[in-house]
């Protein structure tokens, strides 16, 4: 069984992350049919992803068209047999309970298809401990997506100790699908994720039954530091009840220091879990956040969070939890919770003689011997170790890339590169560089004539990630070096000796444009956009805009797109010759693939070499005085007082900027 084979996915739950895994499996491209005990829960779950669906129609990050398709895909149920009955892939997220966990996957096992994977969204509970209460164990995983499942980026595969290697690597290809970072994790109390958490939920739990600090100042630091939410309101999000029964499990089954404090234990007693039932640790609004003074004053240090963090992974690390090594255990962290740096980040700059103290204390102080510096920490041998045990590739490829990926159909001569920078795919340094470097890659190969380039989460690119100290500190030399990094990657575009087709979806914005542009052929869905936006920033655009624009759409259009800045929709960019052809949006995918083909299969590689490079060279002068001149006039221009002054109010302070001609 291969990750292509998997087409439909059924949901076995409808309640917060059942109907967001829904949704993602929906927007990844799979029919899904989810099940729930009783009619007023699937309809509630059904309503719920038609809201967001709706969210994300109004805020034009998908289109009407794709909004009814995945509705349409979507069916709902309170007969399990019916719901399993033609699943590839099923996805458990009833609550916390191993023995209702066992019971559901023994009617899967009797109802779904002998060759669908069963798999669970457990955060804490045994996988083996489940896949023994089914006849096909090594078809049996967990699939730990985090809440909310449509924002969050991360999925958990946990692998059982009879779940089949096939299993696992089909759940990193489907993470990967539904543009998500996998990890890989040992069946082990608490998983990666929530065994460190743990240690930092206990931590927390004890300041608070101990009047330390305030919720409030301490969630106040923490977003202070970065964090999108603080560790108290992140709990209230996501369930007290929740964070409570996984303090038990992992007491029960790890160490008993993991017991529930007296004030978690009467918060969930009293029906007080958070989020949803209006109030927690905090009071939460019918919408929106409960009201915290983010300028509370709190001398709790955010890097004590993460000072237990550290010694925790080193613990995750030594038992081998992440099979994959160290670089999960951070990946994990940072997606799954949000934390600005993965522990063995922090490891690299750490004092361990400080740490080793910090942690002894925190044993001694509240006689909890989970918190005692781990012997790594103690000797200061920790990131020899992370660096001896970091697991290698299965597969080393030199196609395996941080912010673009790269597929193969080898049978039609084309290799698909998916820019993956969720959700608008902003073109930073970092994917500049893994764009060119694939390039490079597929310069000489002579398995693919064609290559298509395409941006995940259904869009295409809103442009170039601006650092803001690259603007507001700006050193000209430093802004001469970062445009040429745009431009070298683009020629590459032009030069290389294979068809490039941009599939636009949604935006092609500002550097979103000029990569497009540096294509040789657009294929664009109806509902896309472009634009050029920079101008309204103080700026213009300089990775070959200025250039590229007036070769496809003429002088006089190119002028009045660059300077009006305004966003025009596929079908005007077609008619000026922008794009090449604009596409129903139902079809676009079968258009795209089906014109890719026939182009790999009925062009001559030689003469598309040959071609290229008479086209794109003799082209109404010589390119390179262009990109020349765009490159030193940006170390001008982007350091002038009209750039500081857009990038301010259009990026920062959301309001019209007052340019003044310096």
């Amino acid at each position: 069984m291969k990750i292509d084979d998997i087409k439909h996915v059924a949901v076995i739950g409808a309640g917060d992350m059942g109907h967001g895994i829904a949704q993602v499996c929906l927007m990844t491209g799979y029919t899904v049919s989810m099940y729930d005990i009783k009619d007023e829960f699937v309809e509630k779950g059904k309503s719920r992803i038609e809201w967001s669906l709706n969210k994300l129609t109004e805020k034009a990050r998908i289109s009407e068209k794709d909004r009814d398709t995945y509705l349409k895909n979507l069916t709902i149920s309170t007969n399990i047999e019916e719901v399993v009955k033609k699943a590839d892939l099923c996805v458990e997220t009833a609550p916390e309970n191993l023995d209702l966990k066992k019971k559901i996957f023994g009617d899967l096992d009797k109802f779904a298809p002998k060759h669908a994977i069963l798999a669970s969204n457990t955060s804490n509970m045994s996988i083996t401990e489940i896949g023994a209460a089914t006849k096909r164990p090594e078809k049996v995983a967990g699939l730990h997506y985090f809440n909310p499942p449509v924002m969050m980026q991360l999925i958990e595969i946990i692998k059982g100790e009879k779940t089949s290697d096939e299993t696992i690597n089909i759940l990193i290809d489907l993470a990967k699908k539904s543009t998500k970072n996998p990890v890989v994790s040992k069946d082990h109390p608490g998983f990666i994720v929530n065994r460190i958490n743990a240690i930092t939920m206990l931590l927390i739990h004890t300041m608070l039954d101990k009047k330390e600090y305030k919720a409030e100042e301490v969630d106040a630091a923490a977003m202070m530091m970065g964090m999108r939410m603080g560790p108290y309101e992140l709990m209230d999000f996501v369930g007290l009840d929740v964070a409570y029964h996984s303090m038990n499990y992992l007491a029960e089954r790890l160490d008993k220091d993991y017991t529930p404090t007296a004030l978690m234990k009467k918060l969930v007693d009293d029906g007080k879990l958070g989020k949803k039932t209006g109030e927690g640790i905090y009071k939460w609004p019918e919408t929106g956040r409960p009201d915290i003074d983010r300028d509370a004053e709190c001398d709790f240090d955010v890097m004590d969070l993460m000072r237990v963090q550290i010694n925790e992974a080193a613990k995750v690390l030594e038992e081998g939890i992440a099979i994959r090594g160290a670089k999960d255990i951070d990946t994990a962290m940072k997606k799954g919770k949000n934390n600005p740096f993965g522990p063995f980040e922090l490891a690299e700059n750490a004092d361990l003689e400080e740490l080793t103290t910090y942690m002894d204390g925190l044993a001694d102080k509240y006689g909890l011997e989970v918190f005692r510096a781990h012997k790594w920490v103690r000797d200061g041998s920790l990131m020899d170790h992370t660096k001896a045990i970091e697991a290698a590739p299965e597969e080393a490829s030199p196609f395996e890339f941080e912010n673009v990926e790269v597929t193969f159909d080898e049978e039609n001569y084309i290799a698909n590169v998916m820019l993956n920078s969720p959700p608008l795919n902003l073109l930073s340094g970092d994917l500049l560089s893994d764009l060119s470097d694939a390039l490079d890659l597929l310069w000489d190969d002579k398995r693919f004539r064609v290559i298509i380039i395409r941006g995940s989460a259904n869009c295409f690119s809103a442009g170039a990630q601006i650092d803001p100290s690259l603007m507001l500190d700006a050193v000209p030399f430093a802004l001469h070096e970062y445009v040429k990094k745009g431009q070298e990657t683009f020629k590459k575009l032009r030069q290389i000796p294979k068809i490039v087709i941009a599939g636009i979806e949604r935006y092609a914005i500002g550097g979103g444009l000029e990569l497009a542009m540096h294509c040789d052929l657009r294929i664009a869905k109806e509902s896309a956009k472009v634009q050029l936006s920079e101008v309204g920033l103080g700026i213009f655009p300089s990775w070959g805009g200025t250039q590229m624009l007036r070769r496809h759409v003429g002088l006089g259009r190119a002028m009045d797109l660059i300077l009006s800045a305004r966003r025009i929709k596929a079908e005007e960019a077609e008619e000026i010759g922008l794009i090449t052809k604009e596409v129903d949006d139902d079809e676009f995918d079968e258009y795209l693939y089906k014109y890719a083909k026939k182009l790999a299969k009925g062009s001559a590689p030689l003469s598309v070499a040959v071609v290229k490079r008479l086209v794109n060279e003799t082209a109404e002068g010589d390119l390179d005085s262009g990109y020349n001149a765009e490159s030193l006039a940006a170390g001008v221009v982007f350091v002038s007082e009209d750039s500081k002054e857009g990038f301010m109010a259009r990026v920062i302070e959301k309001r019209d900027p007052n340019f003044e001609g310096k």
